[in-house]
């Protein structure tokens, strides 16, 4: 699946890129509402006329829904772990069938089941529900997928690796993630798309691409994020811009991995 997104406008930014088959894309922003806000126009559930899959538009799009599985992990999709009713949900809700073997090993490994309340009904608690995602992602075929909210509520650094690596193990040609929660998936993403804090998003490689910090607000293209007189931005390859920029500024090359460390405690995961 490769997806072409032409001058997309969403929050009061514009993201114009392809995203490719074979990769997994995650989405950081600072601002969870611009994420959730182009997830769901990349899924084809918010309209949009700017993303496109082989060259049509995806909202409501039967061909696209046929490849593509969205996910809310906060979001409640089952009642019970009953393997019947799965199968009946499954076929009912997604037309698909359960991978039952995938399924049993997931319901073990996630410990789902100690995040049930027994009453008059089953009950899951909401550390439980961002669980059914996972157990769901684990347990469906698609090649496409796209996960909103992976793992608000999870504080077991176990099983956020064990989200982290179903989600972004190659097993589907095409990932497209919620990546607020950036320290848990950095090392695992092939790339990011960086929504900061101008209108302009890019597209970057967390373990490869360049950033400039420097003391300088005016003068600088390409910005991301500015905390009073100190910017952030993309690193140009010209030798040029370069030179225009660093005879300007006090500035300093960095990486992704810095520009984390700039933010602080920002990014860390929502609540």
């Amino acid at each position: 699946m490769k997806l072409s997104i032409n001058n997309l406008q969403f929050n009061n930014h514009t993201l114009t890129c392809e995203l490719e088959d074979g990769y997994s894309y995650g989405i950081f922003s600072l601002n969870h509402n611009d994420t959730d806000s182009l997830l769901l126009q990349l899924s084809g559930i918010n309209k949009s006329d700017s993303i496109y899959y082989n060259e049509n538009i995806v909202f409501d799009n039967k061909e696209y829904f046929k490849n593509r599985l969205y996910l809310d992990f906060n979001q409640k999709y089952f009642n019970t772990l009953n393997l019947k009713s799965i199968h009946d949900l499954f076929k009912r809700r997604f037309k698909k069938n359960v991978d039952e073997k995938q399924y049993k090993k997931i319901i073990e490994a996630s410990n789902i089941r100690n995040e049930i309340l027994v009453n008059e009904d089953y009950k899951f608690t909401q550390y439980g529900i961002n669980l059914q995602g996972l157990c769901l992602l684990e347990s469906l075929t698609y090649d496409n997928i796209i996960i909103n909210n992976p793992i608000n509520y999870v504080r077991n650094d176990e099983i956020k690796s064990l989200i982290v690596k179903v989600i972004c193990n190659k097993r589907f040609k095409n990932v497209i993630v919620d990546a607020t929660s950036i320290k848990d998936f950095v090392n695992d993403l092939d790339y990011i798309i960086l929504i900061g804090d101008y209108k302009e998003c890019y597209v970057i490689n967390p373990k490869l691409s360049k950033f400039i910090i420097s003391d300088d607000n005016l003068y600088i293209q390409d910005k991301i994020y500015n905390r009073g007189n100190i910017c952030i931005s993309l690193a140009k390859s010209n030798t040029e811009e370069k030179k225009r920029i660093f005879g300007r500024n006090k500035h300093k090359e960095i990486f992704f991995k810095d520009v984390l460390e700039f933010l602080g405690d920002n990014y860390d995961q929502k609540d």
